[in-house]
């Protein structure tokens, strides 16, 4: 799944909209699992089970996701209001 957001960065240097295309693409594709895959694995361990180490690897995970994904939108404003006001 990641390889969209290795092509990606690889191709951006000389095709600046479809690297960013392809890493936009990957990052929404690899969300889509983590997310999935990780709130449904915490709603599967019992409650009466102590936070082990699993759960934290899951959170973080999700957590971790959830941020590039924020800075990824957060580049994508800034290029698109930078090629906006160009215009």
């Amino acid at each position: 799944m990641p390889i969209f957001l290795i092509v990606g960065a690889l191709l951006q240097p000389r095709f600046p909209r479809t690297g960013r295309g392809l890493m936009c693409a990957g990052a929404l594709w690899l969300s889509f699992w983590v997310f999935d895959i990780g709130i449904l694995m915490l709603i599967e361990s019992h409650p009466g089970n102590r936070f082990g180490a699993i759960n934290l690897i899951i959170v973080v995970s999700v957590l971790l996701i959830a941020v590039c994904d924020w800075v990824i939108v957060i580049e994508e404003v800034k290029i698109r209001r930078g090629s906006s006001a160009g215009r």
